[in-house]
């Protein structure tokens, strides 16, 4: 899908779902479990931050329920769909956060308007089209970062794809395909580009156990029952407080501190 169809698709989207959790995806717990796991970082680096920008923030949902978490810390939404700001701008109102703004904003075509302690991507790069384009993004978030600061990526990977789709295929279930507005990473592209950098201070599968408990075992109960899956079904509540192990899913955290200038 081109980079205005990729936009179109989530300005759609938002005038579908406008405030609610569901507007960024319909998998809410997975929602849930990135917005615990950013808040477990966030607290780690709380003592040595001001401001924290979430790019690709949608309707606000994660970044109003992080500033609520952190009132003493500004957060700044930004995103390239008009009507996803929209949606996030009313749904701050609605929750009376004070430590928050959001804006229009473009990572493909314009450096940060600020210059923040941390950046957050929450699966965003995986909209951009290339792997050239995705590299200026991660060049532009670095670039905007000062030496000490972190980038919190969440974004998606054909390696866990593959692996939880290399199980369902033993249980006999379809293959679950990459969206076409998807384009996923790879780790070792991933890797040579953030070392001119970034210094990567953890990396971690989160979505193993909760793909495995979601899109096998709960998946494979779906089919022996004639059900139809559900994404508020107990397996997924459940599935997504359970601790991380495993590469069986697609979805990884990197913690990364931008360089000082005599490493980068």
């Amino acid at each position: 899908m081109k980079f205005d169809e990729t936009r179109a698709y989530w300005n759609s989207r938002a005038d579908k779902k406008g405030t609610s959790v569901e507007a960024t995806t319909n998998d809410v717990y997975l929602r849930e479990l990135e917005i615990r796991t950013l808040k477990k970082w966030l607290r780690s680096l709380q003592d040595r931050i001001q401001t924290v920008v979430d790019v690709g923030c949608g309707n606000g949902y994660s970044t109003i329920e992080l500033a609520k978490q952190f009132p003493s810390l500004k957060f700044v939404g930004l995103d390239y769909a008009a009507a996803m700001i929209d949606a996030a701008k009313k749904l701050n109102a609605e929750a009376g956060t004070t430590n928050t703004e959001f804006d229009v904003w473009d990572l493909t075509a314009d450096d940060l308007p600020i210059q923040p302690d941390v950046v957050i991507t929450d699966r965003v790069l995986i909209n951009l089209p290339t792997w050239d384009a995705q590299k200026q993004a991660i060049d532009r978030i670095g670039a905007s970062l000062a030496p000490g600061g972190h980038y919190l990526m969440i974004e998606n990977f054909e390696e866990g794809q593959d692996a939880f789709n290399e199980i369902r295929r033993a249980f006999e279930l379809d293959e679950i395909p990459i969206r076409d507005h998807n384009l996923f990473l790879r780790k070792a592209c991933l890797a040579d580009h953030l070392d001119k950098t970034f210094d990567v201070k953890h990396r971690e599968n989160i979505s193993s156990m909760y793909y495995l408990v979601s899109r096998i075992l709960y998946s494979h109960l779906c089919k022996e029952n004639g059900a139809t899956p559900d994404y508020y079904d107990e397996h997924h509540r459940i599935g997504s407080l359970l601790p991380f192990a495993g590469e069986y899913g697609p979805i990884e955290l990197y913690v990364l501190e931008r360089q000082s200038k005599g490493e980068a």
